[in-house]
């Protein structure tokens, strides 16, 4: 009977616990998570997750060796839609100068330089469906070639196929930007 008694209580422990985990999120459990809240017009939640890391990436562009790009590793939930449902998220990237050349702003431009890529939610209790983004660059710099560009993001949501409506740009794609100016590490 002990032995039942330990079962069930280790079984409920790990129940709670696991539910905590997948209903709780990074930001919630860590300081160094930071949260991006996205509305859609449908009332659904598009919640980006992300932590940056300390250590920047260097590689080589255009024949210098200097270049270092910043990642963050991030996670993507939506809440509010049918358990049920399918979900379908395309992250895409684009790139603005940051270094002032002209007395505008520099523009934003699409970019094919960092990993886009679509990914299915899997789905949890409480109608969240979530999923990893894996790591997702977000700057890129040069001290000798005087380049400091911030990477942002254009994510697309479908539930079903249907996409959903960022309802401040009243298309069909949310801009998100995790750019900051914390030195490599």
């Amino acid at each position: 009977m002990k032995a039942f008694i330990s079962f069930v209580f280790l079984f409920l422990v790990t129940f709670f616990f696991s539910l905590f985990l997948t209903e709780t999120s990074f930001a919630q459990i860590n300081s160094n998570w930071q949260a991006i809240n996205l509305k859609a017009t449908t009332g659904a939640v598009v919640r980006v997750e992300y932590q940056m890391n300390p250590l920047c990436q260097p590689f080589e562009q255009n024949g210098r060796r200097d270049f270092l790009v910043r990642m963050a590793t991030a996670w993507i939930s939506v809440y509010g839609i049918s358990p049920k449902s399918q979900v379908e998220v395309e992250i895409q990237s684009y790139k603005q100068d940051m270094i002032p050349r002209g007395s505008g702003q520099n523009p934003i431009l699409r970019t094919y330089e960092h990993y886009d890529r679509k990914i299915r939610l899997q789905s949890g209790v409480f109608s969240r469906h979530a999923g990893s983004l894996g790591l997702v660059a977000t700057r890129v710099t040069s001290g000798s070639a005087r380049v400091e560009d911030r990477i942002s993001q254009r994510i697309q949501v479908r539930i079903n196929g249907v996409p959903l409506i960022d309802p401040i740009s009243r298309t069909d794609s949310f801009g998100i930007s995790m750019y900051d100016r914390i030195p490599c590490l």
